[in-house]
């Protein structure tokens, strides 16, 4: 807590650093970035499809700095090292590009007749509408 507000992302970073650094897992690259993947990261992302488009910029950048945080945990990076080029080199999407490719996911799927969500979306419209033009305005030759 900080001036009495509550920061997701300085939760999320002790959390982070006690999990990955004091969790008893060895000591590997590859072992700490599956337990990433499967234990820390699906909390951070707990119903993104609902509330990530919600997500003011401040917030959003928050949750990005856990994930920032468990990458330089994992492959013991300096602060010095862009969080794009963390993210190339770990092989891991940023969150905000996780998020948009989990909503379109989520909303290809109720397009789907099986849904059964398909019957909240509203009538689909008719395309090809043509636009009638007087015949005083064309100029037929």
């Amino acid at each position: 807590m900080r001036n009495g507000r509550f920061r997701p992302s300085h939760l999320g970073n002790r959390l982070t650093d006690f999990v990955l650094k004091r969790a008893g897992l060895p000591n590997n690259s590859v072992s700490l970035k599956h337990f990433y993947t499967a234990v820390i990261r699906p909390i951070v992302e707990y119903y993104s499809v609902v509330w990530g488009h919600n997500l003011s910029k401040k917030q959003s950048s928050q949750l990005e700095s856990i994930q920032k945080r468990a990458i330089r945990i994992i492959y013991r990076a300096t602060r010095q090292m862009p969080y794009d080029s963390l993210l190339y080199c770990s092989n891991i999407a940023s969150l905000q590009d996780r998020r948009s490719q989990q909503a379109k996911k989520f909303f290809t799927s109720i397009l789907d007749q099986s849904s059964c969500l398909h019957h909240l979306l509203p009538q689909q419209r008719a395309f090809g509408v043509q636009l009638q033009i007087p015949s005083a305005i064309r100029q037929d030759k």
